[in-house]
């Protein structure tokens, strides 16, 4: 990511979130990338247990589909499966994707202050009306986290404490993951949310 740590220290004064933490959210995401570097497109995951609940023909397609099979995959695998989800429903696979540095997913996009999915989309891909740009995209990403926080009142009172503890990660990460947070981790055999953002934290402290 090209942003600045003033930049996202910025982005993190508009909601009043503690820096630190602010920014060790946004590295435990996505190492603070937005693009990826292999496809060049705009970094997902795409969900299909959400798929199933936007789409109501999901049932229709067959046991084999590429989306209906998608692992948490790299980002080759996941365009895959997005690309044939969008097939069905261009919507629905929106809806059912995270997307860039913070991993939100397209179907808060009602709750963010956008109109249509594919408008949350084009804002976090950088659009200005006329051109596509990775660096306004990356922007746009991190005011979206921004949104999601201050539109959930339990995140925003944590990330707005003067210093955070790994509880209060643990908290984090189950308003913003889940609640099996911690079962992913070790199915993906991973470090917990909680922990990696802790860890940032901490860093992140004693760089200021």
């Amino acid at each position: 990511m090209k942003l600045t740590r003033v930049q996202i220290d910025k982005i993190a004064a508009t909601i009043k979130a503690n820096p630190a933490a602010f920014r060790s959210f946004l590295e435990a995401e996505s190492n603070s990338q937005g693009f990826s570097e292999i496809t060049g497109k705009i970094i997902i995951q795409f969900e299909p247990s959400y798929f199933k609940k936007t789409y109501k023909d999901w049932q229709k397609s067959d046991k084999n589909s590429v989306w209906l099979n998608n692992p948490v995959g790299n980002q080759t695998v996941e365009w895959k499966a997005f690309n044939d989800a969008y097939k069905l429903s261009p919507a629905a696979a929106m809806k059912s994707t995270s997307i860039g540095a913070g991993q939100v997913m397209g179907y808060h996009y009602a709750r963010l202050g956008f109109k249509t999915v594919n408008e949350m989309w084009d804002f976090a891909k950088g659009w200005d009306g006329k051109t596509y740009s990775n660096d306004r995209g990356e922007y746009n990403q991190v005011v979206l986290i921004a949104l999601f926080i201050k539109t959930d009142p339990r995140l925003l009172k944590i990330m707005q404490k003067p210093e955070l503890t790994l509880s209060d990660f643990d908290l984090i990460a189950k308003y913003y993951n889940g609640l099996y947070y911690k079962e992913l981790a070790i199915k993906l055999d991973r470090e917990p949310y909680d922990k990696t953002m802790f860890k940032y934290y901490n860093h992140f402290k004693a760089a200021a």
